[in-house]
């Protein structure tokens, strides 16, 4: 791409296409051009290697007149509904989630759009950030012709999403983009615009949007009409209590038989409590995929290292291990060796605390240090579980911390407690919660699945999210639905399928008649507070269901 007259714009050159300022990423030359192949021939299925890469990115931008108009009708964007037949999947390849999604059934790399993500620095860096293709644009259409919808969110994909869709001939639409910017209050995003499935009088679906969605896109919608009636209504849903803000973390459409030919998906946090109530309470949440687990009594210990009861830890390459209750609980330390009953550490993270969600909060939120030795030496009080690896945090530093704690732990936390009851409230709020929404779209109870979730507030003890992976966050393909796998406490801790979370989800996802899917995209996605919806933005046919069986 960068050969002879071929030529990309040059990292961080700014270009302009007929009247529009766009930046190329500051990647490499060679890295540019690698995946801008990739990504154009995973749509083309031809070779794009000696095409120009510049064609100018047709853009429209849309001012409100005098009277605050966006636009008339005939020249809205239609969003299409998640239930809508797939064509392409765009994804980042940040902690291989992109690769992950190849080898989905019915997918594969030629309908997988694999994108680089993009470190603070601007280079392409696939374990430094990951951007989210879903919160960058709205892909649907408009005038009967693909277009893209900019949103004022994140730019990460600026670099490589222009020249892309001016090569597949899309129109860009930005709508008020300097106005848009200056107001911008929170991070707005595709996250935060969902179409519903076709409903009577609304051949297209109705949008719902996050009240937090900035004004002049909520504007433009009204207007257009199309997706919000001839009194130019959204459904707008309460959202400013979430950590990220967007209505994909409380809502989701999945395509279902029989009538009204979908299933709205909600999340549950009471659910959530029980399900996590349920559990043994030694049984360790976020280990790594496919490995052990095991829980003691300390019966000695000194400043490296702890003693356990008889026999000791059962044959295997241990990794960290947590002490649980009594003297020294909360500390975590990273395993040296393990010699019979005796275990050895390297060093301890201090995260100490009878609320184990806060803990974890203000961690991510600073920086999670490492001590020598153990900062409370564990007794005959102390009980411990030890993992053969798992799933680490992220703190503000950039510096990762194993994510391991148990049931118990969070069944006890009571400011998961609290976080759970005024999420409960706020979802279900009069006027501004979810039953006001579904009873303007005419949908009854008996179309809800519930999914129990964890979510734990933030280190203000505010704005809430995930703790475990969302569920509802997901991504219908088809007949399937993607969702993240959530490492939840297993039944049998041998047995990664008996995640009790998990076996929830499928049951309830089932009973819609939906295929899960689950894909460990806590790299990837997760401890960047998103979920499968965040990080997949799917390219879909306009028009109604998937399903034969779910037409109108």
């Amino acid at each position: 791409m960068m050969t002879g007259e071929h030529k990309m714009a040059a990292a961080g050159q700014t270009v302009k296409a007929r009247g529009l300022l766009m930046k190329t990423a500051a990647c490499s030359p060679g890295a540019a051009s690698r995946w801008f192949f990739i990504m154009v021939a995973c749509l083309t299925g031809c070779s794009a290697a000696a095409e120009n890469p510049s064609v100018p990115l047709r853009s429209t931008t849309l001012e409100p007149d005098a009277q605050g108009r966006a636009l008339a009708v005939n020249d809205g964007f239609i969003v299409p509904s998640a239930t809508a037949a797939v064509e392409h999947v765009i994804a980042c390849e940040t902690g291989g989630w992109a690769q992950r999604l190849v080898a989905v059934p019915g997918l594969g790399a030629e309908r997988v759009f694999a994108v680089p993500a993009f470190g603070p620095d601007g280079r392409a860096a696939s374990a430094l950030f990951a951007p989210w293709p879903t919160d960058d644009w709205l892909v649907g259409e408009r005038r009967g012709r693909r277009a893209v919808l900019r949103l004022p969110g994140s730019r990460n994909l600026d670099g490589w999403g222009d020249p892309l869709f001016a090569k597949q001939g899309w129109e860009r639409v930005e709508v008020s983009p300097e106005r848009a910017e200056a107001e911008r209050r929170r991070f707005d995003g595709g996250g935060n615009v969902l179409a519903s499935p076709p409903l009577p009088g609304f051949p297209h679906g109705r949008l719902l949007v996050g009240r937090s969605l900035q004004q002049d896109i909520k504007d433009y919608f009204r207007h257009q009409r199309i997706q919000a009636g001839p009194d130019g209504k959204l459904l707008e849903i309460d959202t400013d209590w979430l950590k990220v803000g967007h209505v994909d973390e409380i809502l989701a459409f999945v395509g279902a038989p029989g009538q009204p030919g979908f299933r709205v998906v909600l999340p549950d946090f009471e659910a959530g409590l029980r399900l996590l109530d349920s559990a043994p309470v030694e049984r360790a949440l976020f280990y790594a995929h496919s490995s052990a687990e095991t829980a003691g009594s300390v019966t000695g210990a000194g400043a490296r290292l702890i003693e356990t009861a008889a026999p000791g830890l059962p044959a295997g390459k241990w990794k960290y291990v947590r002490i649980i209750s009594g003297t020294g609980a909360g500390q975590v330390a990273r395993i040296h060796k393990v010699e019979g009953r005796r275990i050895t550490i390297d060093f301890v993270w201090d995260l100490r605390g009878t609320e184990v969600s806060q803990v974890v909060a203000a961690a991510r939120a600073g920086r999670c240090e490492t001590m020598p030795i153990w900062l409370e030496t564990p007794d005959a009080t102390s009980r411990f579980v030890a993992v053969e690896d798992a799933k680490m945090w992220r703190d503000g530093a950039g510096q990762e911390f194993p994510a391991l704690v148990t049931a118990g732990e969070l069944a006890h936390d009571s400011a998961l407690r609290k976080t759970a009851k005024r999420c409960t409230a706020r979802l279900r709020a009069k006027g501004t919660g979810i039953p006001a929404a579904l009873e303007a779209l005419g949908i009854g109870d008996d179309a809800v699945l519930r999914l129990p979730v964890i979510f734990s507030a933030d280190e203000q003890g505010e704005c809430a999210g995930a703790l475990l992976p969302n569920p509802v966050n997901l991504v219908p393909l088809d007949n399937d639905v993607v969702l993240l796998r959530p490492f939840g406490p297993r039944g049998d801790p041998a047995d990664d399928d008996s995640d009790l979370f998990a076996l929830a989800w499928r049951a309830a996802l089932q009973r819609g008649s939906s295929r899960p899917l689950f894909l460990d995209g806590w790299d990837a996605l997760h401890r960047g507070d998103g979920g499968a919806h965040c990080g997949t933005n799917v390219i879909r046919r306009p028009g109604g269901s998937t399903r034969d069986d779910c037409k109108h």
